[in-house]
C-alpha cells in the first residue's frame, strides 16, 4: 500500500506536528492556568509533559539499521506501539478540547475529523512497530492491549457538547474504535505472513454440517436474548419478546463485538495459535482450548461494570463459546460465518436487555450457563473431529498455516 519510506516520514511529520502541539499546549498551560481545562482538571500539565516526551521518543523508530531480534530493539518495538497508541489518542483529546474551549468552528466539524482521521494516524505504527514483533505470544499480547486501548479511546471524543448524534453513536459504542483496530492488525498479520481471511465456505464443507451449523446458532441466539425462565419446568414454555426502551447503542455495541472481537480471536489469536502448535500432534485441538480460554479471559475486563459472580459466569459461557466460534471458523474457513454468529448472539441480548453488561446470576443461572458450557464443548468438539477434521486440516493447507 505504502512504501516503508513513505511511512516513515508520515510518522517523522506525524510525530514532529504532535509533538509541538503537545509542548506548546504545555508551555501555555504553564503560564496561563486556565488555557487547558481549569485549575481543577488533575495534574493535566503533568499529562502533557509525559505525552510530550513520549511523541520525542517515538523517534527511535525512524533509526536505521536496527536489529530486529536484539532484545532492546524488540522491548522498544513493544514500547513504542502503546505509547504512539495511547498518545496519539489523547493528543486528539487535547485538540478537540482546546478547539471547544475557544469555540473554533463547530464541535461535529471536528469531532468527524479527529473520527475520520483517526481510522488511518495508526498506520505509520502498525508498519514501524507493531508488525516487527518477533515473538507469538508477544504478539498475541500487544494485539490484545491494541484492542483495549482502541475500542476505548473513541469515548474522549464525547466528552464535548452539541455534536451530531451518529457521531456520538460511533464513538461512544466503540465502533469506530472496532474499524481501527481491524485496519491496523490487518497490516500487522500481513507483514507477519498471514493470508487475508476468507468470507466464502470451503468447498470442502458439507452443506448438511453447514445447516447443523446454522441451526444451532439460532437456538443459541433464540436462547441468548429471549427465553426469560428462572427454573427447569418453564424452559420451554417462559419466553420475552418485548425490547427495551433504549437499543441503538447496545446493537451498536453488539455488532462492534461481532466484527472487532472475532478479528481479534479468529483471525489474529488463532491463526498465530495455529502457527504455534504446527509441530504438536494436536494443533488444531490445542489451537481451539487455547482460543477459547484466551477469549474467556477476555472477558475479566468487565469486572469494572459488573459484580464478580456475573464476570465469572461470563467468562465461563465465553471461554466455552470461543470453543464454537473457533471451531466454526475453521470448519467453514469463513470468518463471516463466525462474525455474524458473535454479532447477533450479542445483539439478541441487547435489544431485550437494553445492555451487554450481566447481572448477578441466581443459582438457576449457573446451572443453565454450566449446561449451555458443555453443549457448547459437546458441538465444538464434534466439528474438529472425525471427517470434519479433514476439511480444516485441508482448509489449514489452502491457507499455508
Amino acid at each position: 500500500m505504502f512504501s516503508e519510506s513513505t511511512i516513515k516520514k508520515w510518522h517523522f511529520c506525524q510525530t514532529l506536528a504532535q509533538s509541538i502541539i503537545l509542548l506548546a499546549v504545555l508551555i501555555l498551560r504553564l503560564v496561563k492556568q486556565h488555557f487547558f481545562l481549569s485549575n481543577k482538571a488533575l495534574t493535566s500539565w503533568i499529562l502533557i509533559l509525559i505525552l510530550a516526551i513520549l511523541s520525542c521518543l517515538q523517534f527511535t523508530l525512524l533509526k536505521k539499521k536496527q536489529n530486529p531480534h536484539s532484545r532492546l530493539v524488540q522491548f522498544n518495538y513493544y514500547w513504542e506501539s502503546f505509547s504512539i497508541t495511547l498518545s496519539l489518542q489523547l493528543t486528539l483529546y487535547v485538540i478537540i478540547i482546546i478547539l471547544n474551549k475557544y469555540h473554533i468552528l463547530t464541535n461535529t466539524f471536528w469531532i468527524a475529523l479527529a473520527t475520520l482521521y483517526s481510522l488511518i494516524m495508526y498506520i505509520p505504527m502498525a508498519k514501524l512497530a507493531l508488525s516487527k514483533i518477533k515473538s507469538t505470544w508477544g504478539r498475541i499480547f500487544i494485539a490484545f492491549i491494541m484492542f483495549s486501548l482502541l475500542l476505548s479511546a473513541p469515548d474522549t471524543f464525547t466528552y464535548t457538547k452539541k455534536i451530531a448524534d451518529w457521531l456520538i453513536i460511533l464513538n461512544t459504542s466503540g465502533f469506530s474504535g472496532g474499524i481501527i483496530f481491524v485496519i491496523i492488525m490487518l497490516i500487522a498479520m500481513h507483514d507477519w505472513g498471514f493470508q487475508l481471511p476468507n468470507w466464502r465456505i470451503s468447498k470442502r464443507a458439507s452443506k448438511a454440517i453447514i445447516g447443523i451449523i446454522l441451526l444451532f446458532i439460532i437456538v443459541k441466539c433464540l436462547f441468548n436474548g429471549f427465553n426469560a425462565s428462572e427454573s427447569w419446568t418453564s424452559i420451554l414454555t417462559s419466553w420475552n419478546f418485548h425490547l427495551a426502551k433504549s437499543i441503538t447503542i447496545p446493537i451498536f455495541d453488539s455488532i462492534k463485538a461481532g466484527f472487532a472481537e472475532e478479528w481479534l480471536m479468529r483471525f489474529c489469536v488463532l491463526n498465530l495459535l495455529l502457527r504455534y502448535f504446527k509441530n504438536y500432534h494436536n494443533q488444531i485441538l490445542w489451537s481451539v482450548l487455547s482460543d477459547g480460554l484466551i477469549f474467556g479471559l477476555l472477558h475479566s475486563t468487565n469486572l469494572v461494570a459488573q459484580s464478580a459472580s456475573a464476570t465469572l459466569q461470563q467468562m465461563l459461557g465465553a471461554c466455552c463459546a470461543g470453543f464454537v466460534f473457533a471451531a466454526i471458523y475453521l470448519y467453514s474457513d469463513s470468518i463471516l460465518i463466525s462474525m455474524g454468529y458473535h454479532a447477533l448472539y450479542d445483539t439478541a441480548m441487547a435489544i431485550t436487555a437494553g445492555s451487554l453488561t450481566m447481572t448477578s446470576p441466581s443459582a438457576f443461572d449457573w446451572q443453565e450457563t454450566i449446561l449451555l458450557a458443555f453443549i457448547d464443548i459437546i458441538f465444538a468438539y464434534f466439528l474438529i473431529s472425525g471427517s470434519r477434521k479433514d476439511t480444516i486440516e485441508y482448509n489449514l493447507r489452502c491457507r499455508k498455516l
